[in-house]
Protein backbone atom coordinates (compact mmCIF):
# COMPACT_ATOMS: atom_id res chain seq x y z
CA UNK A 1 0.00 0.00 0.00
CA UNK A 2 1.31 3.48 -0.87
CA UNK A 3 0.00 6.84 0.18
CA UNK A 4 0.88 10.32 -1.18
CA UNK A 5 -0.70 13.66 0.67
CA UNK A 6 -0.16 17.37 -0.47
CA UNK A 7 3.37 18.53 -0.47
CA UNK A 8 4.74 19.66 2.71
CA UNK A 9 5.28 23.46 0.95
CA UNK A 10 1.66 23.38 -0.27
CA UNK A 11 0.26 22.10 3.35
CA UNK A 12 2.29 24.96 5.01
CA UNK A 13 0.83 27.46 2.60
CA UNK A 14 -2.68 26.50 2.89
CA UNK A 15 -2.64 25.54 6.63
CA UNK A 16 -0.76 29.11 6.52
CA UNK A 17 -4.34 30.94 4.60
CA UNK A 18 -6.74 28.82 6.43
CA UNK A 19 -6.08 29.71 9.60
CA UNK A 20 -5.50 33.29 8.44
CA UNK A 21 -9.12 33.27 6.53
CA UNK A 22 -10.60 32.21 9.95
CA UNK A 23 -8.72 34.59 12.01
CA UNK A 24 -10.30 37.51 9.78
CA UNK A 25 -13.65 35.64 10.25
CA UNK A 26 -13.25 35.20 14.25
CA UNK A 27 -12.22 39.31 13.97
CA UNK A 28 -15.14 40.44 12.07
CA UNK A 29 -17.40 38.85 14.50
CA UNK A 30 -15.88 40.09 17.25
CA UNK A 31 -15.53 43.72 16.16
CA UNK A 32 -19.07 43.58 15.26
CA UNK A 33 -18.21 43.82 10.96
CA UNK A 34 -20.38 40.42 10.60
CA UNK A 35 -23.34 43.04 10.74
CA UNK A 36 -22.47 44.82 7.67
CA UNK A 37 -21.26 42.16 5.72
CA UNK A 38 -22.31 38.15 6.91
CA UNK A 39 -21.77 36.72 3.55
CA UNK A 40 -18.36 38.21 3.83
CA UNK A 41 -17.24 36.52 6.93
CA UNK A 42 -19.16 33.12 6.16
CA UNK A 43 -17.21 33.28 3.05
CA UNK A 44 -13.95 33.74 5.06
CA UNK A 45 -14.44 31.10 7.41
CA UNK A 46 -15.36 28.96 4.43
CA UNK A 47 -12.29 29.49 2.80
CA UNK A 48 -10.27 28.70 6.14
CA UNK A 49 -12.02 25.47 6.48
CA UNK A 50 -11.14 24.88 2.87
CA UNK A 51 -7.52 25.57 3.09
CA UNK A 52 -7.28 23.46 6.68
CA UNK A 53 -9.39 20.27 4.59
CA UNK A 54 -6.96 20.66 1.50
CA UNK A 55 -3.69 20.33 4.02
CA UNK A 56 -4.56 17.72 5.98
CA UNK A 57 -7.99 15.70 4.14
CA UNK A 58 -6.60 15.12 0.85
CA UNK A 59 -4.62 12.23 -0.37
CA UNK A 60 -4.11 9.38 -2.84
CA UNK A 61 -3.82 5.49 -1.38
CA UNK A 62 -3.11 2.59 -3.27
CA UNK A 63 -3.86 -0.50 -2.57
CA UNK A 64 -4.01 -3.92 -3.79
CA UNK A 65 -6.99 -3.61 -5.89
CA UNK A 66 -8.23 0.38 -5.99
CA UNK A 67 -7.03 3.68 -5.51
CA UNK A 68 -8.89 5.76 -2.75
CA UNK A 69 -8.75 9.41 -3.45
CA UNK A 70 -9.90 11.98 -0.29
CA UNK A 71 -10.16 15.40 -1.55
CA UNK A 72 -11.57 17.71 0.92
CA UNK A 73 -12.68 14.37 3.34
CA UNK A 74 -14.16 13.13 0.72
CA UNK A 75 -13.91 10.10 -0.67
CA UNK A 76 -13.79 7.79 -3.82
CA UNK A 77 -12.61 4.93 -4.69
CA UNK A 78 -11.59 3.25 -8.32
CA UNK A 79 -10.67 -0.12 -9.00
CA UNK A 80 -7.43 -0.71 -10.97
CA UNK A 81 -8.73 -3.19 -13.13
CA UNK A 82 -11.11 -0.19 -14.14
CA UNK A 83 -8.27 2.46 -15.20
CA UNK A 84 -7.52 3.08 -18.35
CA UNK A 85 -5.33 6.81 -18.16
CA UNK A 86 -3.74 8.71 -15.47
CA UNK A 87 -2.83 12.54 -16.06
CA UNK A 88 -0.89 14.68 -14.04
CA UNK A 89 -1.27 18.44 -14.42
CA UNK A 90 -1.15 21.70 -12.49
CA UNK A 91 -5.08 20.61 -11.27
CA UNK A 92 -3.73 17.62 -9.80
CA UNK A 93 -4.03 13.67 -10.79
CA UNK A 94 -6.53 12.33 -12.85
CA UNK A 95 -7.69 8.83 -13.19
CA UNK A 96 -9.87 7.83 -15.83
CA UNK A 97 -11.70 4.57 -15.84
CA UNK A 98 -13.39 2.76 -18.82
CA UNK A 99 -16.48 4.21 -18.69
CA UNK A 100 -15.31 7.41 -19.33
CA UNK A 101 -15.62 8.32 -15.25
CA UNK A 102 -12.77 10.73 -14.38
CA UNK A 103 -11.76 11.11 -10.99
CA UNK A 104 -9.42 14.02 -10.03
CA UNK A 105 -7.06 13.70 -6.93
CA UNK A 106 -5.58 17.30 -5.76
CA UNK A 107 -3.11 16.50 -3.24
CA UNK A 108 -0.68 15.65 -5.94
CA UNK A 109 -0.14 17.82 -8.59
CA UNK A 110 2.46 18.88 -11.25
CA UNK A 111 3.39 22.07 -11.07
CA UNK A 112 3.04 23.99 -15.02
CA UNK A 113 6.94 25.01 -14.57
CA UNK A 114 7.69 21.38 -14.36
CA UNK A 115 5.65 20.50 -17.36
CA UNK A 116 7.00 23.45 -19.56
CA UNK A 117 10.49 22.54 -18.91
CA UNK A 118 9.68 18.95 -19.29
CA UNK A 119 11.29 17.81 -15.41
CA UNK A 120 10.22 14.80 -13.46
CA UNK A 121 8.45 15.59 -10.56
CA UNK A 122 6.28 13.73 -7.72
CA UNK A 123 3.63 13.57 -9.76
CA UNK A 124 5.24 11.99 -12.65
CA UNK A 125 6.21 8.86 -10.37
CA UNK A 126 2.51 8.56 -8.94
CA UNK A 127 1.24 8.96 -11.95
CA UNK A 128 3.97 5.46 -12.64
CA UNK A 129 3.00 3.96 -10.02
CA UNK A 130 -0.36 4.28 -10.24
CA UNK A 131 -0.20 3.13 -14.04
CA UNK A 132 1.75 0.14 -12.87
CA UNK A 133 -0.60 -0.97 -10.59
CA UNK A 134 -3.34 -0.70 -12.88
CA UNK A 135 -1.75 -3.11 -15.45
CA UNK A 136 -0.59 -5.65 -13.18
CA UNK A 137 -4.45 -5.53 -11.83
CA UNK A 138 -5.57 -6.09 -15.67
CA UNK A 139 -3.80 -9.07 -16.34
CA UNK A 140 -5.19 -12.20 -17.00
CA UNK A 141 -4.73 -14.71 -14.25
Amino acid sequence: MARWEVAWPNRIASVSLGVGFLALAVFGVIAGVAKAGPVFVLFLAAAGVAGLLYGFATSITLTDDRVIVRNFGLTEEVMLTDVVRVDVGYGGTSLFGRDGAKVRAFAVEKPNYAAWMGRVTRADRVKKALLDAAKIAQRPS
